[in-house]
């Protein structure tokens, strides 16, 4: 027979004679499970099963009418039942286990015990996916999950390759190369140099005064031309380019990046410097890491958790939150989380009248039965 999958109508709790009771639970198209209060219990005719009366406790309907007086996780029950199962063993045996739902922000995606954003160089559409690039003067990018680069600030694409336009080969543009009468590159004039604005020039103006290679520079302050003709700057620093002040090399963050401590660092999304330089993040929630979000502390659950009421929880396992968050997910006494399913666990049924013993029925419910005795 094939499997009749548990879906999830509808669950309401209420408290009747000091005994809460779970009321209208639909599971398959032919099996209704509901409890009535205060009176006898029966069986709405659903599909192929005929109304019913005077069972108590539970009543479940597929191809017959059943008592199940002593309760399990009910989507359990129903499919044990619907396929001839031998214990609620089958049912998380038989039904998939949901995918853990890792508690990261709808933007973001779980990447081992981190929430990251996939348009990241570092994580680009797929965890781990870190974007390289070998062009010089230029950042690796991320944009529909391809990585590419871009080319630092200063610095403009041409050929393939990020340069300045401030060459003789390259003057004010890609390709306009200086020659005749004007044969370096300098700025068009105070201003133009404040702007980057560069023009073929007869000489050298004053601002930069030194020619390098049909290039006029300041060699206080040009990266590719730092205190000599032949020194250009470099840096290894993640998230910066090289610099030039007064004759020496050095570095600048990239924009979005604020330098702590010699590093280049994103501070809204930084643990160890959340918001400011040094400021690091913290967590006492178990199975949960400090996290950085829009300069804010707080923590991301570790993968295989999701996050419930504040904590971090195991929805396979947890039995207070089994396949789900909150008492609607709560296991009954004598079930044990497994797989995100509630089943049987007879050591832990309640106890029965001597000499009977506790025992799991083929219903995956509680029950009682002498040794060697069909459990009931």
């Amino acid at each position: 027979m094939a499997a009749k999958r548990a879906v999830l109508l509808g669950l309401r709790s209420y408290v009747f004679g000091g005994r809460a009771a779970k009321d209208i639970v639909q599971y398959s198209s032919d099996v209704l499970a509901f409890r009535i209060l205060g009176g006898a219990a029966g069986c709405l005719a659903v599909g192929a099963c005929a109304s019913l009366s005077g069972l108590s406790a539970y009543s479940v309907c597929a191809d017959d009418c059943l008592d199940a007086t002593d309760g399990r996780d009910a989507a359990g029950l129903a499919q044990n039942h619907s396929e001839g199962g031998n214990g609620a063993g089958d049912a998380a045996d038989d039904l998939p286990a949901p995918p853990p739902n890792s508690g990261c922000d709808a933007a973001l995606a779980t990447c081992g015990d981190q929430c990251v954003d996939l348009t990241s160089p570092l994580n680009c559409g797929t965890c781990g996916n870190a974007c390289p690039t070998s062009i010089a003067n230029a950042q690796p990018t991320c944009g529909a999950g391809t990585c590419s680069f871009a080319c630092n600030a200063g610095y403009s694409l041409c050929g393939g390759a990020c340069i300045q336009y401030t060459t003789a080969d390259n003057c004010g543009g890609c390709g306009n190369a200086c020659s005749g009468s004007t044969p370096v590159c300098g700025p068009a004039g105070v201003a133009g140099a404040d702007a980057g604005e560069y023009t073929c020039l007869s000489g050298c103006p004053s601002a930069t005064t030194t020619p390098c290679n049909g290039s006029c520079v300041d060699l206080a302050s040009n990266a590719s031309h730092c205190g000599t003709c032949t020194t250009a700057c470099s840096t290894t620093v993640t998230n910066a380019v090289p610099d030039c002040v007064g004759r020496a090399c050095t570095f600048t963050c990239n924009s979005g990046h604020t330098l702590c401590g010699g590093s280049c660092v994103d501070t809204t999304t930084s643990p160890g410097n959340c918001g400011s330089c040094g400021h690091t993040c913290s967590t006492s929630v178990a199975n949960a890491a400090a996290a950085c979000a829009s300069s804010a502390c707080g923590f991301t659950c570790n993968n295989g958790f999701s996050l419930c009421s504040g904590a971090c929880v195991d929805e396979m396992t947890d039995n207070n939150n089994c396949g789900g968050c909150g008492l609607l997910f709560a296991c009954a006494p004598g079930h044990m989380c497994q797989r995100g399913l509630c089943v049987c666990n007879a050591p832990a049924c309640p106890a029965c009248t001597a000499p009977q013993a506790p025992c799991c029925t083929a219903l995956g419910l509680c029950g009682c039965a002498l040794a060697g005795a069909t459990c009931k």
